[in-house]
């Protein structure tokens, strides 16, 4: 077999396994491709996050685990939704970021389910009453209330549920209008993650990974930056990303900023791996896939992140 690196410390070993042995290839890519600047949301210190535990799935060489280490209880982060405002009617769109969160559940060996809880970030404008209401007649308008300058405005219920394909790869977008008194409206756009398809795998230790990687096996490979806001807790940060990808821990670095973690696709047969590491500002994750549909799926998916 391959023998382990030194794990002293922890992170000096965690990144020999995926920068020597994975060799991620792809190129980062930005988080925020949109021009328009992002106020700060609060991030992980917004003491409205709610916390979500995800059913542990057992690995080929585990057995079934509850809330122990590899367990991926935490919250979840939020999203960012695309606003059109060239399409809105009256003023003050452009100025307002609109993130968005999932609960997912699944049903068996169907296709997971989902609810959405919405988020509205205002730089400059002021909104009324704000309303938001989803195409094609799946989910009852939700309220979100008013907001001002530098304000937020939550949902105060959750929309949905929202069905998602069989093919795993291919999460739906959701599409909706929000409204403010006045007659004051926007379209927007959402998709929901393909995260809801795994399930974290427990049993992966450092050098299992280092097997399967080097076994000859065809891995996909993804690196994604995410701005993180000054001031977040590496630890918080990485557990978030974490717990988004529905994932178990294979081995935490001893400064907390670097993870690595081990989830599995059941609906297609698929395997995930990936190294989360967060530094001043920013989060990489290189992601490592058996099936590439899925694996840009989750790449698009950690984009949108927002911290």
């Amino acid at each position: 077999g391959i023998e382990a690196p030194p794990t002293a410390g922890g992170g000096a070993a965690i990144s020999s396994v995926f920068g020597d042995l994975l060799d991620i290839q792809a190129a980062p890519t930005p988080t925020l491709a949109d021009s328009t600047p992002l106020p700060s949301v609060g991030g992980l210190a917004d003491t409205s996050l709610l916390s979500m535990d995800v059913p542990t799935a057992p690995g080929p060489t585990s057995k079934r685990k509850s809330k122990k280490k590899g367990s991926t209880s935490g919250s979840r982060p939020w999203q960012r939704a695309a606003i059109k405002a060239s399409q809105g009617t009256g003023m003050g769109w452009d100025s307002i970021t609109l993130l968005y969160r999932t609960s997912s559940r699944v049903r068996g060996d169907q296709p997971p389910t989902a609810t959405i809880v919405l988020k509205v970030v205002s730089e400059q404008a002021i909104f009324h009453n704000m309303q938001a209401s989803f195409n094609g007649g799946v989910a009852a308008e939700v309220s979100l209330g008013d907001v001002s300058p530098q304000g937020i405005a939550e949902s105060s219920s959750k929309a949905g549920p929202f069905n998602y394909p069989p093919d795993a790869g291919s999460a739906p977008e959701v599409r909706g209008m929000l409204r403010a008194s006045g007659g004051s409206s926007v379209p927007f756009k959402l998709t929901l993650p393909s995260t809801a398809f795994l399930e974290p795998v427990q049993g992966v230790t450092q050098d299992v990974m280092m097997d399967e990687l080097s076994s000859g096996r065809q891995w996909a490979s993804h690196s994604v930056k995410v701005e993180v806001s000054s001031g977040m807790d590496s630890a918080a940060v990485s557990t978030a990303i974490q717990t988004f990808l529905r994932a178990a821990e294979v081995q935490r670095g001893s400064d907390e900023r670097i993870c690595a973690v081990a989830a599995s696709c059941p609906l297609v047969g698929a395997q995930v791996r990936a190294l989360i590491k967060v530094k001043t500002g920013v989060a990489k994750i290189d992601i490592k896939a058996t099936n590439e549909k899925l694996g840009k799926a989750l790449a698009t998916d950690l984009k949108k992140v927002v911290f």
